[in-house]
């Protein structure tokens, strides 16, 4: 027999033409392995249900929150320019949130195990909690005799949830790649993306059926203004309480090769598990494969192979090396028929990819903040619009919002994140463009203008804030990304922190 009749039979067995061969014991081992990979599949998305869960809860407490936060201060005797202060310190307490507990995160995942996911459940839990503060204080502050005592619970109510949004924008982000891989980090961000507008849209909806209500407790007034704070309150409850019952946190790229390898090295010769492992993590160059341990594994029981483990791996590399070239064009052509990024790899930490993300994020929330806080007092100015008509309108961008969330997580499948992001910034100029008014010619800018460039400036933060999560995730690549993922939500935070007192 020659040298090459090893690798020729490995190429025969992994086609099925040599099934006759196998013995029952390889089938009962592979059929093993079948199942093990299923049963890892049906749990490998188990994190996912309790993070959709908290967003969503997260985007519908504030969209409860701030229709009625101009409300509430009058009730209570506040002055409504004192709103400007609230939104402040709330977009402060974002950024505060972000930076801190995204290095928290940070230093929690590499100093707990990571297998059993206690650092990371530990910052999960983190985040609600400080929301079950604020929107305490929030809730109750129309119960204090004292407007200055008032002014202070709203204060540090809006801070500690402002901690609770922005830390929990970190976190998500920053777990997201320890659960998937980079060719599907844009199609999951967009998926967390989607559920938050969903959150968004529907909150206004549950809000009005508390807007119903006036009635006392114990001689406290309960009511449509501070009714949402006491909503919120259960809110963060139920987010904090589902967090500790389903949410594991544990690492689940780290840990699968080390299961598949402990499976497969019981039959393929007791290969040494570290190594073997050493080789699965290292995408970027291995040449180790399930495929090339059952080829060992049946050519060992034809007698091809012998038993000694110096032979065993070398026939492993020879022979997942043969199966590697006759199948790379095979690989390729179904990588391009399935529609996914050939080309996201986890690639080494890139500052320039970092920093461009960074800046084109903070953009993209700036472009909406002006947009959001221009709105309303121009409409009433150049089209004497009702409240109707206002909240119409940015249901309208919410709609918008949902079906370009729901796009990008499908088209980023099949199209490169660069393209989609440069599809973003035109959309984004172009939303300007038809929103710039010509006086020489006209002297107010047509609705129907103004409508469209509305509608563009919020499907272009849909496409730009889900891809450029994306790509910065893959340009921080290996390195531990707790404390820049708190960066560049801090970064997003700051636009809004500006736009309320503007």
């Amino acid at each position: 027999m020659d040298e090459t009749t090893g690798p020729l039979l490995s190429q025969a067995i992994d086609g099925h033409k040599l099934e006759h061969h196998a013995s029952a014991n390889d089938k009962s081992t592979i059929k093993s392995n079948n199942n093990i990979q299923s049963n890892n599949s049906k749990s490998e998305n188990s994190w996912l249900v309790p993070i959709l869960v908290n967003i969503f809860l997260a985007c519908a407490s504030f969209s409860i929150l701030k229709p009625n936060l101009a409300l509430y201060l009058i009730q209570i005797g506040i002055p409504e320019s004192f709103l400007t202060y609230v939104l402040f310190i709330d977009n402060i307490g974002g950024l505060v949130g972000s930076i801190t507990i995204g290095i928290f995160y940070q230093r929690a995942v590499t100093r707990m195990s990571s297998v059993e996911g206690r650092g990371a459940k530990l910052c999960f839990l983190m985040c609600p909690a400080f929301g079950i503060v604020g929107s305490a204080l929030y809730a109750t502050a129309g119960w204090m005799g004292n407007v200055t005592t008032a002014k202070w619970f709203l204060l540090c109510g809006s801070f500690f949830m402002g901690v609770w949004s922005g830390g929990q924008q970190a976190v998500e982000l920053a777990y997201l790649p320890s659960v998937v891989e980079p060719s599907v980090k844009t199609e999951y961000v967009a998926t967390l993306g989607t559920v938050a507008v969903i959150g968004t849209v529907t909150g206004p909806s549950i809000g009005a059926l508390f807007s119903q209500i006036d009635t006392t407790i114990h001689g406290l007034p309960l009511n449509a203004n501070n009714a949402p704070g006491f909503l919120i309150f259960v809110a963060t409850i139920a987010a904090f309480v589902q967090t500790l019952l389903f949410f594991d946190g544990k690492d689940r790229r780290s840990t699968i090769n080390v299961q598949e390898v402990e499976e497969i090295s019981n039959y393929a010769g007791n290969l040494d598990v570290d190594q073997a492992n050493f080789e699965l993590s290292n995408e970027e160059s291995s040449t180790f494969s399930t495929r090339g341990l059952l080829n060992i594994q049946k050519d060992k029981d034809l007698g091809y192979h012998n038993s000694t483990l110096d032979t065993k791996e070398s026939s492993l590399y020879n022979s997942d090396e043969t199966l590697d070239n006759n199948e790379s064009s095979n690989d390729t052509l179904n990588r391009e028929e399935s529609g996914f990024n050939s080309d996201k790899k986890e690639l080494p930490f890139n500052i320039k990819g970092v920093l461009m993300s960074i800046y084109t994020y903070t953009v993209f929330h700036y472009c909406l903040v002006v947009q959001e806080t221009i709105t309303t007092p121009m409409v009433i100015k150049l089209y004497d619009w009702s409240s109707t008509q206002i909240n119409l309108l940015f249901a309208g961008a919410g709609l918008i919002s949902l079906i370009t969330s729901l796009s990008v997580r499908y088209g980023s499948r099949r199209v490169r994140d660069q393209t989609l992001l440069i599809a973003g910034i035109s959309i984004g100029l172009l939303g300007s463009v038809f929103q710039m008014d010509i006086p020489q010619i006209e002297k107010v800018l047509p609705v129907g203008r103004f409508a469209v460039g509305f509608m563009f400036t919020y499907m272009a933060y849909s496409i730009g804030r889900n891809v450029v999560l994306g790509i910065f995730s893959n340009a921080l690549g290996p390195f531990s990304q707790g404390a820049w993922v708190g960066v560049i939500t801090a970064a997003g935070a700051i636009p809004g922190a500006g736009g309320g007192t503007s």
